[in-house]
């Protein structure tokens, strides 16, 4: 599954679809999936937008193409 997909509908989901709240949760989000890709899982579970837990095996880094 894309994962953009995974968090646009994790957030619409998470904000029942008020785009204000999400666009003001997004840079965090963003800034977790860039650090997830760095290998830096530490803020995932909290801030990933339901796509990544933060665990070693299912994580961006290890499940990009």
């Amino acid at each position: 599954k894309n994962r953009s997909s995974m968090i646009l509908k994790h957030m619409s989901e998470k904000f029942n679809a008020d785009t204000d709240q999400m666009k003001r949760e997004m840079p965090s989000v963003i800034n977790a999936v860039l650090q997830c890709y760095g290998g830096d899982c530490s803020n995932c579970a909290e801030k990933s937008a339901g796509t990544c837990a933060g665990g070693d095996s299912d994580n961006w880094f290890v499940r990009s193409r």
